[in-house]
């Protein structure tokens, strides 16, 4: 993660069911099944035969299965604004969710309710509004009376 690495070329991340870990997805990785709605909104999208969708579900099953791997301390290290947004049935786990925000000083966290990993396609309004909000005040995010991130004022 270029956050980690090469911490000078980036100004800010937005992790959407983000995990430091492949133990933390919380998905049986069985056959590759595409839905209806999702072959047609590839078809509608993609220049790709209808027939490539399967091959990079089955490619990102491989991927996710071992990675990533990012230890917990090494969070510590990104000092861009983050925002942690997941739904609260995403895949990835609101816990995990919380671990990461609490490892990064600079994070804000939105765990949006009623939705899943696909909460872009779930919630499209309010995470815009998240990252609209994200954007326009991209520092520390200071509340009036702050408490969980007291230590880090």
């Amino acid at each position: 993660m270029a956050a980690i690495g090469r911490p000078e070329l980036v100004r800010s991340v937005v992790s959407i069911g983000g995990n430091t870990s492949a133990a933390q997805v919380r998905l049986k990785f069985g056959k590759p099944d595409v839905s209806p709605e999702a072959q047609a909104e590839h078809d509608r999208l993609s220049p790709d035969h209808a027939s490539e969708l399967i091959k990079k579900i089955t490619t990102a099953f491989r991927v996710w299965k071992s990675e990533p791997n990012i230890a917990p301390t090494k969070l510590a290290k990104i000092k861009c604004p983050v925002l942690i947004l997941a739904g609260d049935d995403d895949v990835i786990s609101a816990k995990e969710s919380e671990k990461i925000y609490q490892g990064i000083t600079n994070a804000r966290l939105a765990i949006v309710p009623g939705a899943s990993h696909a909460v872009i396609k779930e919630k499209t309004q309010l995470v815009q509004a998240l990252l609209k909000d994200f954007y326009a005040y991209p520092d520390y995010p200071l509340t009036k009376d702050p408490i969980s991130r007291i230590s880090n004022l």
